[in-house]
């Protein structure tokens, strides 16, 4: 696709995001990440998708439409490339399937670069992996492809509803499943598959944003990402389902119980030792006992004490019943 017809698509469209995207700011050029800039415009002539040589960043911010007529960053030019860390998104793993359990929730600033590369980092450090002894080589495949998780994540941003004041970006990890969530439902109630089959066309909510993701590689056709993530899933065997309503998008991955029991039990049998077993005494002693108190009486930061904890409630050898504030811990006696 030239860029006069990229153009000439993206102008047919309707019910786009243009307002936000096109809204003049007043940040300057050097707040934007110039490397990151550069490498786009590197990936993106590789992908033949543009054909320019870096200069400046003014130059290249032109070139990306990402200037408007008086020479001011638009919205979506700094929510690409600023360095100021304009967009929010949540993370969090929980040891169950509900919220209510104890678990790890974190929070992430960056650009929409930074956060595709964030979120796709996270979700694949907190599932699991099959480890085959490939002649010599230990080979470990993840229970859920990484390309079909990285699509879905780009996805989000390319079709977030950035301006919804409240509502983030949110990657969330259970134990029973991967779950993916963007402010804003698909164009009219499209369904997926209607776009994987091409009965429809790629309905852009961020004309922009998408542009410039699709120059660099990150899209590699418009309204194909779900197609690559239903066959990849199908492919190996994951099971998804996806909700779409007045609020947002969500997709779900469902994870493999094999795998998930399987690391769980590994974990119980062979790696509670050390400071696990210490930070077990403890609980033992007071289940009321906070990390805090934990942390001082053993003499580790809160960090180590906080992560041991997580380790524990993933592999199933503590609960956390109640409450944060006047709940207890659990431990679940093999």
């Amino acid at each position: 696709m030239t860029n006069s017809q990229l153009q000439d698509y993206f102008e047919g469209k309707e019910d786009n995001y243009a307002k936000w995207e096109e809204k003049p700011t007043d940040y300057t050029f050097d707040d934007i990440d110039e490397d990151l800039v550069m490498n786009v415009i590197r990936l993106a002539n590789e992908k033949a998708r543009l054909n320019y040589v870096f200069d400046d960043v003014p130059k290249a911010l032109r070139k990306l439409d990402l200037l408007n007529e008086d020479g001011k960053i638009k919205t979506s030019g700094y929510y690409l490339f600023g360095k100021g860390k304009p967009l929010l998104i949540k993370e969090a793993s929980y040891p169950t399937d509900s919220r209510t359990e104890f678990g790890e929730i974190k929070e992430f600033k960056g650009n929409i670069f930074e956060c595709i590369r964030e979120a796709t980092s996270y979700i694949l450090n907190h599932i699991t992996y099959k480890a085959d002894i490939v002649g010599i080589n230990r080979v470990e495949t993840p229970e859920i492809p990484v390309q079909a998780i990285r699509e879905i994540v780009i996805n989000s941003f390319a079709h977030s509803k950035y301006a919804c004041i409240g509502d983030f970006n949110q990657f969330v990890v259970y134990r029973s499943s991967v779950r993916i969530y963007n402010p804003g439902s698909i164009y009219k109630g499209v369904d997926p598959l209607e776009f994987a089959k091409g009965e429809v066309g790629s309905k852009i909510r961020n004309v922009l944003i998408s542009s410039v993701l699709y120059k660099c590689g990150y899209i590699d056709a418009f309204g194909t990402g779900f197609d690559r993530t239903f066959t990849l899933c199908n492919r190996e065997g994951v099971e998804y389902e996806y909700k779409n309503d007045d609020f947002g998008f969500t997709f779900i991955f469902h994870r493999k119980r094999e795998l998930v029991g399987d690391k769980i039990n590994d974990k119980i049998n062979d790696k509670i030792n050390g400071l696990d077993e210490k930070i077990l005494s403890e609980l033992r002693k007071n289940k009321y006992a906070t990390i805090g108190e934990i942390s001082r009486d053993l003499g580790k930061s809160v960090p180590t004490i906080y992560r041991h904890l997580r380790s524990l409630l993933s592999a199933g050898a503590i609960r956390r019943l109640g409450s944060r504030k006047t709940g207890h811990w659990e431990i679940v006696e093999s």
